[in-house]
């Protein structure tokens, strides 16, 4: 009867720290959506091993936005791909050089798009 009881609470405690955390809570633990697996295994350099087991709670799967486009960028003149850490993947068309430099122009949320509609999109609006 010990060893049922001692496996149903190490099964309990392994239940507990593999579940994930609803967007809200994550949002109020201070977590981005666009939190990485990958940068949750960096908490402990910087002494934040308290962390991680919420940051695990909360991370999505590593992923390349260039993996949805994979080798296809040389198809689209005039495409440039800029990685900044921790933001949501957007495409920015610019008209001109001028909004080039200020950063500005029509901005489209693309991270749940497929490779079809992103592809199809580019196909439209660069080529």
């Amino acid at each position: 009867m010990q060893v049922v009881t001692a496996f149903l609470i190490v099964l309990q405690a392994a239940v507990l720290q593999c579940q994930i955390l609803s967007p809200d809570q994550c949002k109020q633990s201070g977590f981005t959506s666009a939190l990485e697996c990958s940068s949750c295994s960096q908490l402990k350099q910087f002494g934040l091993s308290q962390l991680d087991q919420a940051c695990q709670q909360c991370c999505k799967g590593d992923s390349l936005d260039s993996a949805k486009l994979s080798n296809r960028p040389s198809q689209f003149p005039g495409l440039s791909i800029k990685y900044k850490r921790g933001a949501e993947p957007v495409i920015r068309l610019m008209q001109d050089e001028a909004a080039r430099s200020a950063g500005t122009g029509e901005e489209f949320g693309i991270d749940r798009w497929d490779t079809d509609t992103l592809e199809e999109f580019l196909r439209e609006r660069l080529v």
